[in-house]
């Protein structure tokens, strides 16, 4: 799943780095208790399998379509076929997946699917979390989403010892929870994968119509969370619309 969640991956490292500043090092003379971004510690960024329900947690989530599923869980296998969803695919394997730690096992799509709705649209949802569907580009207005600009090439706060030799630098952390990480072969075909994806969404001839519908009704929960996951991000874009039409009049643009 590494290519499908990149554009995720690299907005994370986007708002782990310290923002823009003349004098990196310095704090404002009003904020004695602040502390200069280069010298504290950098955030630390994971790739989990699943949800985590904590307060000091940001977390991004890509939802991909359930044939993009099938796609990238079916790894070495050539193609997807309807006798191969019915028989042997696993039901609703995304959902099921990232509600694990919060529902367990055994528990019908149903519940999990308002749950995600509640991790992703409730007060603490939205504040605490972003969701995007895997077969679409990283929206390009998310310094209005956040309320600041996004440091995109600013200082990412690390401090490395100057001495020589990589034997007395900091050995990077590792999430237990984090994925395998793919070779570089294994990556060219991921990126294969989700131009495939990103295809079958544009334009389906009648055999390719029917794989559409045949998956989604085996998986309707993970349909569901794609679709709200895809409904709620379109709603934050008509809101910024909104206010920019209502707010134009006072800024003369």
């Amino acid at each position: 799943m590494t290519t499908l969640i990149e554009p995720a991956f690299k907005l994370g490292e986007f708002l782990t780095r310290c923002p823009e500043s003349p004098m990196p090092s310095s704090c404002p003379p009003n904020r004695p208790r602040c502390k200069p971004c280069v010298s504290s510690t950098p955030l630390r960024l994971s790739t989990p399998y699943t949800y985590r329900n904590k307060t000091g947690l940001y977390t991004i989530g890509t939802v991909p379509h359930p044939f993009t599923m099938a796609l990238f869980s079916e790894f070495r296998r050539s193609d997807i076929d309807i006798p191969w969803i019915r028989r042997e695919s696993q039901r609703d394997r995304w959902l099921s997946a990232i509600t694990k730690e919060l529902l367990g096992t055994g528990i019908s799509g149903a519940p999990r699917i308002t749950k995600f709705k509640e991790i992703a649209a409730s007060p603490f949802g939205v504040s605490h979390s972003l969701w995007v569907t895997a077969e679409k580009d990283m929206p390009d207005d998310l310094d209005w989403h956040f309320g600041f600009t996004i440091p995109r090439n600013a200082t990412d706060g690390r401090s490395v010892t100057p001495v020589p030799g990589p034997e007395r630098r900091p050995v990077p952390e590792n999430d237990p929870m984090d994925g395998p990480v793919p070779n570089v072969e294994d990556l060219g075909k991921e990126r294969a994968l989700l131009v495939v994806a990103k295809e079958f969404g544009k334009a389906r001839t009648e055999s390719e119509e029917k794989l559409k519908g045949a998956i989604e009704a085996w998986n309707l929960a993970d349909m569901e969370a794609w679709r709200f996951a895809r409904a709620f991000l379109a709603r934050s874009q008509m809101e910024r619309l909104k206010w920019e039409e209502e707010e134009k009049t006072f800024i003369g643009g």
